[in-house]
């Protein structure tokens, strides 16, 4: 019996995105095709990051009182990160989402390859880019395309991406993305039905269903922010200018401006943890009743 049995499933049809297609982005030197093609995490990164994240996050898969057990991800990248926690927390399923389909296709070839192998290796054996085999490839659910910014997304997301969710995993996206994106989330994952519903709901149709548990919901981000709008570090600083430097609605965010969205949206800054290399996670939670 597998652990997503006990899961609800998301429906047999295909999860279609709003988005147009990325044929007409040029080819770029490492992959082709993202949404925002002028950055992209440094090589290695995603390496160096897994083992602090995952450790931070733990505590939210044992809680005695509410431990997550159904868990979406956001720009999960190549899947690195989403698949290092899953094999850590086997009895939480998780769903990898990315707003480009070549990302998507990237994650979903490289979990049938780690499968194949696992089938047929001792436990251990690794594809490509070393994502771990074992316990990982029975909790993860097949990637999906989901863009923060397309609200057409969200509304089939509510359907068909099995939730609702215990939590939400962003790690290393607000910083390389518009400022959009960040209101984006809060407001498609927010409690508070008249903003989750992105003014589309009238008093003649049925609320849709909610991404995220509105009750004891939780959305970890992880990433580099500026403190008071000032910088923690030159690193962190020359990191900025980088970002600014290839597309100008980048930059790191800094802490004020994110939990005030958050608390737009239903949200309250719960806890914030300081990782390797002036990184953060924060970790936000559904305002109770």
């Amino acid at each position: 019996m597998s652990l997503l049995d006990g899961l609800p499933e998301p429906p047999q049809r295909p999860f279609v995105s709003a988005r147009p297609s990325y044929a007409d982005i040029p080819p770029l030197e490492v992959i082709s095709g993202l949404k925002y093609p002028s950055q992209w995490s440094s090589k290695g990164s995603a390496e160096r990051n897994k083992d602090p994240i995952r450790d931070a996050l733990t505590p939210l898969f044992t809680s005695p009182t509410h431990p997550a057990r159904n868990v979406l991800e956001l720009a999960s990248g190549f899947g690195e990160q989403v698949c290092h926690v899953a094999r850590a927390h086997p009895h939480t399923a998780f769903t990898p989402t990315e707003c480009d389909p070549h990302l998507v296709a990237e994650i979903k070839a490289e979990l049938e390859e780690l499968r194949e192998k696992a089938a047929r290796d001792s436990p251990g054996a690794c594809g490509k880019r070393g994502l771990e085999t074992e316990e990982v490839l029975q909790n993860v659910r097949e990637p999906r395309v989901l863009d923060v910014m397309e609200d057409e997304d969200w509304r089939g997301a509510r359907e068909g991406l099995g939730g609702p969710f215990d939590g939400v995993i962003v790690a290393n996206l607000l910083h390389c993305a518009p400022f959009e994106i960040t209101i984006s989330i809060f407001q498609h994952l927010s409690p508070l039905p008249h903003r989750a519903q992105n003014g589309t709901s009238t008093s003649h149709s049925p609320p849709s269903p909610p991404i995220l548990d509105p009750h004891h919901g939780w959305i970890a981000i992880y990433g580099a922010f500026l403190i008071d709008g000032q910088f923690t570090s030159e690193g962190d600083k020359h990191f900025d200018a980088l970002l600014r430097q290839r597309d100008d609605r980048f930059g790191l965010r800094d802490l004020n401006a994110v939990v005030r969205v958050a608390e737009e949206h239903g949200f309250v800054l719960s806890d914030r943890l300081a990782l390797p290399a002036n990184n953060l996670i924060l970790f936000f939670r559904v305002v109770g009743p």
